[in-house]
């Protein structure tokens, strides 16, 4: 398995951080082994939105970078 998924959003300061990682599961003898690591970040800020590519080998659909920036600007909001 090998899936993306949106982390949760960290707020410091003015900005937001929204990870999208990849998620990798290792099946094997001793069982079930979850692996995730940051393929891109979503820094937002009140007027702006940069996309950071971490790893441009990885596709990203333009659905899942609009929900991570949405979620970015909700967990700003909240503060």
């Amino acid at each position: 398995m090998n899936d993306l998924t949106i982390g949760e959003a960290v707020v410091a300061g003015d900005r937001a951080v929204v990870p999208l990682m990849r998620e990798t599961e290792l099946a094997g003898m001793g069982g079930v082994l979850f692996s995730g690591r940051p393929v891109a970040l979503i820094v937002a800020e009140i007027g702006s939105t940069v996309l950071f590519r971490l790893d441009t080998d990885v596709p990203l659909a333009e659905g899942m970078v609009r929900q991570a920036t949405e979620r970015a600007f909700a967990a700003l909001k909240k503060n």
